[in-house]
């Protein structure tokens, strides 16, 4: 049984029923699902809450909370000794997030039978979860208010056409403005953002073997599947078809950065000469390929046949060199310069004639 996070119950609240003034033993999440809620605590403190927010209540805290009426919640309780997670009271807003949702449902049909290590296990996920939506929220508060809005239309509507001209209407700064906002920000521009977010998508619907190709591509925004391969494969370095025959293997050769740039805080990173940023799942390390790596496509010019490869052609291509001005002819005499078959200092056999040309003019 997990040592930090011990499960206590689980349940689920809707039909607007009465919910009287109390308190618990341990820790509690609230989910709000539907409509919305407000929660009196005794310390003073009123919270309020709507679709896709938590509310994470300290142990012992008593609390009322009153209801919409379509208000629906789901809640859990557990008990947390030296864990690192905060049990602070506040709101954490997840955006409705699907993996917070699907869990806290989870939780309900472990709690009937009562399964202890696996609730436990669960509620771990949920914290780490949280604690992952709220980071990326205290990164969103410091974004300029144009990029803010533009990441929120992005986030909502990745799955339809997106032009920069929209997104530079809807964050009320010019084109060119939002585009320097948006590198200052996340290293890549607006369309390359919005890339990263259909990406991110399309990595997880591909896990589901329900569905196709072609669906994939239409609930990511790709009107067609032969351009969403495309677009796939240049952003990973495999096909939708390879990365869900065997992901955790692909993943490997993936570099993923989430929107908002590398676990380190840096820019995402870039294959070389190139705009496009190389997608791989958090922690993981970037694996250029031949072509990608400037290092590597020298060494491979220096290496001969004994590599068992071609060596690849010079850079700039096969162009002679231009010789250097020391070992150039001097330039003719202005008098000879009309015939260019005379050269000084030396005879030459003109074409059918048996005389040889004298140097400096001809006979």
């Amino acid at each position: 049984m997990n040592g930090e996070i011990v499960f206590s119950y689980a349940g689920h609240y809707h039909d607007n029923l009465p919910n009287p003034h109390h308190s618990h033993r341990g820790a509690e999440l609230v989910l709000v699902t539907a409509g919305s809620c407000e929660t009196a605590f005794d310390n003073g403190v009123t919270l309020k809450g709507g679709p896709g927010t938590v509310l994470v209540t300290p142990p012992e805290l008593a609390h009322q909370q009153s209801n919409s009426p379509e208000c629906e919640t789901f809640y859990a309780v557990m008990e947390m000794a030296g864990s690192e997670f905060s049990t602070e009271l506040r709101t954490v807003e997840t955006g409705n997030d699907a993996l917070i949702r699907q869990w806290f449902a989870n939780l309900l049909e472990l709690n009937i039978p009562y399964s202890a290590e696996q609730g436990s296990a669960l509620l771990a996920a949920i914290w780490a979860r949280l604690t992952l939506l709220e980071q990326q929220s205290d990164n969103r508060r410091t974004l300029h208010p144009g990029v803010r809005a533009a990441v929120a239309h992005i986030e909502k509507h990745y799955m339809e056409p997106i032009a920069v001209s929209e997104l530079a209407e809807r964050s009320g700064v010019s084109q060119s403005h939002l585009n320097s906002l948006f590198r200052r920000s996340f290293g890549v521009g607006p369309l390359n953002y919005l890339t990263a977010v259909r990406m991110r998508q399309a990595r997880l619907l591909l896990l589901n073997p329900y569905f196709n190709i072609s669906e994939v591509a239409a609930r990511t925004g790709f009107r067609e599947a032969n351009y969403f391969t495309r677009a796939f494969r240049l952003f990973h370095g495999v096909t939708p078809g390879e990365y869900r025959a065997s992901p955790s293997e692909t993943a490997d050769r993936l570099q993923v950065y989430e929107p908002g740039g590398s676990p380190d805080g840096a820019a995402p990173p870039r294959r070389p000469g190139s705009n496009s940023i190389i997608a791989c799942p958090p922690g993981r390390s970037v694996t250029l390929r031949r072509s990608d790596s400037p290092q590597e496509a020298a060494r491979q010019r220096q290496a001969g046949p004994a590599s068992g490869r071609e060596p690849l052609p010079p850079r700039g291509g096969t162009r002679r060199r231009r010789r250097p001005d020391t070992l150039r002819r001097p330039a003719l005499p202005l008098k000879n310069r009309s015939r260019p078959h005379c050269r000084p200092g030396r005879g030459r056999m003109p074409r059918g004639n048996s005389r040889s040309c004298c140097p400096g003019r001809c006979r």
